[in-house]
């Protein structure tokens, strides 16, 4: 489901467009394919003409409306948290790190959920580290490094089979 996600979100943004309010409730499954409610799309870096859905999660840097490929991906991740965790995204998100360790697909999490917009997570690495496992991470919070111990360090730097949540990938 992840991938298929990641691919349809590719496909919006290189057509120019964003999503604008990814959710659990706005990802739809028809058959073995995964859609995007349609009523949030719009050009990307423009604000809509009409907010017609409120959106559930918006992206630290988003104001009065998120319309960037940035903004798109972090509400992903905010939605594979929720999925995973079973409970929303906190808006207090030093709350959710210690959830987020225990979490199948972490570095993925910690990737799209980056609050610096220019240093998230591209939908193309967020495909690579699913395909390929976290040595194709471009880039890991320096707090997240700094808080770990060395033997978890160790350990995130081996690749993690796919299969530790093939419900979550789809």
């Amino acid at each position: 489901v992840l991938r298929s996600a990641a691919r349809a979100l590719g496909h919006l943004h290189a057509n120019g467009l964003a999503h604008g309010c990814i959710s659990p409730d706005t990802i739809l499954a028809r058959g073995d394919t995964i859609q995007f409610a349609g009523e949030c799309v719009r050009k990307l870096n423009d604000a809509p003409p009409l907010e017609i859905v409120r959106p559930r999660y918006l992206a630290p840097e988003s104001g009065a409306f998120q319309s960037s490929a940035a903004a798109d991906v972090w509400c992903l991740g905010a939605t594979l948290f929720e999925t995973l965790a079973q409970k929303a995204y906190p808006a207090d998100d030093k709350a959710v790190k210690a959830d987020i360790a225990g979490l199948p697909l972490a570095l993925v999490l910690r990737r799209c959920l980056e609050k610096d917009a220019a240093r998230r997570a591209t939908l193309t690495e967020v495909l690579a580290i699913l395909e390929k496992g976290s040595s194709a991470a471009l880039y890991v919070p320096e707090e997240e490094e700094e808080e770990k111990p060395q033997e978890e360090k160790a350990e995130d730097e081996k690749p993690q089979p796919d299969s530790v949540s093939s419900a979550a990938l789809g």
